[in-house]
């Protein structure tokens, strides 16, 4: 056997194995009406935390599902054919040409991809 001279292999390093015996008894104890009150803090706060990180995070889904849909309409718009007009610092509405047709589709495509990934 290896291990300490003079030490049987049952004996805990730490010594009598009191401590543990001890911590267990403390949990194991009834708290007091300020630690309940202290622990029920606690739970409320962790869950109202809960609470607001599931809001968020379905906030986030809805938006990233609107813009994937915002994006495909935009990209079907495009593909339809037809002219595709926009407004230019004028104010005044200006057709796009076939090459400015494909520049806009290209960018669509990306855009929809981006967002509904």
């Amino acid at each position: 056997m290896r291990g300490a001279p003079g030490r049987s292999a049952d004996t805990p390093a730490t010594g009598d194995g009191k401590g543990a015996a001890q911590k267990d008894a403390a949990k194991a104890a009834p708290k007091t009406a300020a630690e309940q009150d202290q622990a029920f803090r606690k739970r409320k706060l962790d869950a109202g935390k809960a609470q607001e990180e599931e809001a968020k995070k379905q906030a986030q889904a809805r938006d990233r599902a609107e813009n994937c849909k915002r994006a495909k309409a935009t990209l079907a718009n495009l593909q339809l054919g037809g002219r595709v007009s926009r407004i230019d610092e004028k104010g005044e509405r200006v057709l796009l040409d076939d090459q400015q047709m494909v520049q806009e589709t290209a960018k669509a495509r990306e855009e929809a991809a981006a967002a509904c990934n």
